[in-house]
């Protein structure tokens, strides 16, 4: 769009070029949908948001662009903004194989063990008296054998449950709260979400929207709820007249860097200056934490099926122990 729009193409050429271009059938449709809309006189971010398929990052863009004329940099920015999001989302993708790989590696050797290893050694134990630990684990052997059915049952409705309570607001609310109390977890989630944000803010400012929708904008897009009511909050406070260092400043869950960059740049004039170098910097930073929350979570993995294994193998050794001292 930025390079056609640059060209002197106007929009509904751009539309209709995108039409014939596309194979998707469902943008075909939006899209000729769009054409009809703007050749009845509405502008662009209107019926981008009357589709209800744009991001609002882009259909405030696009707004912005319209008003003040550069709607060509808009698009050039939006197109560099999605471009950064989909290689961290394909980062992510890609370093999450291994740890999910291994997880189901690891369930499936526990299933076996229960399924296959312990239950060889019911014969022996039959006539014995079991250690507490090897009692448990026995009888759950027999059980996973004999009713897994029941076990079935149990984890769907387990599922369902779990379900229920994620879709629940104010449990999600509570959730997504605790996530910034976690310790490890809460800085690198500082730095991540620090980072979405700030990426937002620079790319709505440099496009010429106002702070107020940039801000509503970074809420709406943010994953985690709390920290989302947190910035509608700073959004209103804006609207209020307060600066937007001195609302970001309340946002416990933002890096603290973030305000005292944004304070410096209010006051020297240079905010689109230095938000555009904040957000390169937490850019690294937020891959860099991406890579730390997956180096801390493969070792885990592997540490609770060590821990699972040695437990099993503790409670079968008892017994035989026992056995051999008795003779």
């Amino acid at each position: 769009m930025s390079v056609m729009l640059d060209a002197g193409m106007t929009i509904t050429s751009i539309i209709q070029i995108l039409i014939h271009t596309t194979q998707n059938g469902s943008l075909k449709n939006i899209l000729t949908d769009m054409e009809l809309q703007l050749h009845s006189g509405k502008e662009l971010s209107q019926v981008m948001k009357e589709q209800g398929v744009f991001p609002n990052i882009l259909i405030s863009m696009v707004k912005a662009g319209e008003l003040n004329g550069r709607l060509p940099y808009c698009f050039l920015l939006m197109a560099s903004q999605f471009e950064k999001e989909s290689k961290i989302k394909k980062k992510i993708k890609t370093a999450m194989i291994y740890p999910v790989i291994l997880l189901i590696l690891s369930l499936l050797v526990i299933i076996s063990i229960f399924t296959f290893v312990l239950p060889s050694f019911s014969d022996m134990f039959s006539t014995m008296q079991l250690p507490f630990i090897t009692k448990i684990l026995m009888d759950f052997s027999n059980f996973f054998v004999t009713k897994w059915y029941l076990l079935l049952v149990f984890f769907c409705f387990l599922g369902i449950i779990l379900i229920r309570c994620f879709q629940n607001k104010k449990i999600k609310y509570k959730i997504a709260k605790m996530y910034f109390h976690i310790p490890k977890i809460k800085g690198l989630l500082k730095i991540i979400y620090t980072s979405q944000f700030a990426r937002i803010l620079n790319t709505m400012y440099c496009g010429g929207a106002d702070m107020v929708s940039a801000v509503q904008v970074g809420a709406s897009v943010c994953e985690n709820i709390y920290l989302r009511n947190c910035l509608k909050n700073a959004s209103k406070q804006l609207e209020q007249g307060k600066t937007l260092s001195q609302v970001l400043k309340e946002v416990e869950e933002l890096d603290a860097k973030l305000y005292g960059s944004i304070e410096a740049g209010e006051e020297s004039g240079r905010l689109e200056e230095i938000l555009t170098y904040m957000c390169d910097g937490y850019d690294q930073s937020a891959t860099h934490s991406i890579d730390q929350m997956l180096a801390l979570l493969e070792p885990l993995l592997i540490i609770s099926l060590g821990a699972v294994i040695m437990i099993i193998v503790i409670a079968v050794l008892l017994p035989i122990y026992a056995m051999y001292q008795s003779y």
